[in-house]
């Protein structure tokens, strides 16, 4: 016969997550995606972002700008960054999702 064992241990907490995606467009979040866009040692595609000057451009468009950051949690220091300028109301803001959207973003430099 088999006698089922049981472990006494009791199961910990879960890991950490391995990568973090942060989006929407809080102050903090568009400082750290203008931040890492514009910094030269991660993209070459951007040399300046300001983001009172792109708000005002995209808002005469008729846009509204969109911000995700991935980052690794152990760190803090974010891998990947988007700004997205949509036209509508995102998915899940009552939207049926942007009509159209112009994205920028760029990954950290190998």
């Amino acid at each position: 016969t088999h006698t089922p064992t049981t472990s006494s241990k009791t199961p910990g907490p879960p890991p950490p997550p391995a990568l973090v995606l942060r989006h929407g467009s809080s102050l903090s979040l568009i400082a750290t995606v203008c931040s890492f866009l514009a910094d030269p040692d991660r993209s070459d595609n951007f040399s300046y972002v300001d983001p009172n000057g792109d708000q005002g451009k995209w808002r005469r468009r008729g846009m509204d700008l969109y911000y995700c950051a991935v980052t690794d949690p152990a760190t803090g220091a974010v891998l990947c960054a988007a700004r997205c300028a949509t036209q509508g109301l995102m998915v899940g803001m009552g939207g049926d999702g942007p009509e159209n959207a112009t994205t920028t973003s760029t990954t950290k430099k190998k």
